[in-house]
């Protein structure tokens, strides 16, 4: 059960008499008004203090004070009155400054038992602008603090005060943590950034296998290109399942059909088919060469011995490092995937206040129902973030 009310009364009631101390000032002044015994100067500072006072218990009550004697203003002059009230007013608790301790807003025998220290743990209630923008509750090393907006809302008020308590508990049991959507982003990067920093060795490792595997890749396919414009009984796939005679063929046949050559490879194999296909390579050749300025004498960089040794110490590399590529890869795509997401929706994914939500989703739940309703998270456990 949720009763701030009731506390908030307790404390009134604790708080130097001070409903007494209201009461017995507004019947005095009641009665030194109609027999004309105070001053202006004075009426002043007492009437100052009686509608402050009187104000906040209409606040703190929703009701008018009664001017009525308990004896307590007999012989008091205005001034003492004034000072007196002043001072109960500004010390006293109110629905927008309350201080005390969990187990006295929120009774729950369960929970006190499991976590004494929580519960004996701080509650405050606090202006709006002091706990952050938007924001309706918090829980830290203060305790939990619910907004004056909400706080004496019985319904609002306990879903808030239950979620935040998670929080404490999570804290308390080493569970997922929640957090703000002003730091949620660094909770989701951090874990994912650290992982990648422990397989950059490997991928700085592949990263120069690239390096010296590239250049031989280049020199391999232009020697390959040297030895079609040389070969004899070529094959025509030896040409056409290149993946530059895709970019590049519309363009070499039409050149070899302008010099006089034909459009199309002739179909039997020989002499005149050798030919086409060495001048289709040699035309193809240079249309690569001119939009790629790194295929340019690539053939004469290195032996096809050299090219070929690289080439097997960069595939050794690359398979024996291909674990950690593929998993490089998969929390790099995590990494963009967060990127593409506000600021709130990453607050919502942390795994602390998706578990705090479902305790406000199940706080009217009896036992039983808690015990054969299994918890329906809003956020996939897959798709949740957490924060330790």
């Amino acid at each position: 059960m949720y009763r701030p009310g009731r506390e908030l009364t307790r404390q009134v009631e604790e708080n130097q008499n001070f409903s007494a101390i209201l009461d017995d000032a507004l019947y005095l002044r009641k009665q030194m008004e109609r027999q004309g015994m105070i001053g202006i100067n004075s009426m002043e500072k007492l009437n100052q203090a009686v509608d402050e006072a009187a104000n906040w218990f209409r606040g703190t009550f929703g009701r008018n004070p009664q001017p009525e004697s308990s004896g307590w203003a007999a012989n008091k002059t205005p001034e003492e009155i004034a000072g007196r009230l002043k001072t109960v007013t500004e010390s006293a608790p109110s629905r927008t400054k309350m201080a005390t301790s969990i187990e006295n807003v929120l009774e729950h025998p369960e929970f006190a038992a499991a976590y004494p220290g929580i519960a004996r743990s701080a509650y405050y209630v606090a202006d709006p602008m002091e706990l952050g923008l938007g924001t309706r509750g918090v829980a830290g090393p203060k305790g939990v603090g619910l907004s004056q907006d909400i706080a004496f809302n019985l319904g609002e008020g306990k879903s808030v005060t239950l979620h935040e308590i998670q929080h404490k508990i999570q804290e308390r049991e080493g569970f997922g943590k929640g957090g703000n959507p002003e730091t949620a982003r660094q909770y989701a990067e951090k874990p994912l950034n650290e992982e990648l920093g422990l397989l950059r060795p490997t991928l700085e490792q592949r990263s120069r296998a690239s390096a010296f595997a590239t250049p031989a890749s280049r020199a391999q396919y232009a020697q390959r290109l040297n030895e079609l414009q040389r070969k004899e009984n070529i094959k025509p796939r030896d040409l056409t399942r290149s993946s530059d005679w895709y970019q590049y063929g519309t363009r070499v046949s039409q050149q070899m059909a302008d010099e006089g050559y034909g459009w199309q490879m002739p179909a039997k194999a020989g002499a005149n088919r050798d030919f086409w296909i060495r001048g289709a390579v040699r035309r193809m050749q240079r249309m690569i060469e001119a939009d790629r300025p790194d295929m340019r004498g690539a053939a004469e960089s290195m032996t096809p011995a050299q090219a070929k040794a690289a080439l097997a110490k960069a595939n050794r590399i690359f398979q024996k490092t291909q674990p950690e590529a593929i998993q490089a890869s998969k929390i790099q795509d995590k990494l963009n995937e967060v990127g593409s997401l506000s600021d709130y929706e990453l607050y919502r994914r942390l795994a602390g206040e998706a578990e705090a939500r479902l305790v406000q989703e199940r706080m009217n739940l009896t036992p039983e129902q808690r015990r054969t309703t299994f918890p329906q998270y809003d956020v996939a456990p897959k798709q949740q973030i957490i924060r330790r």
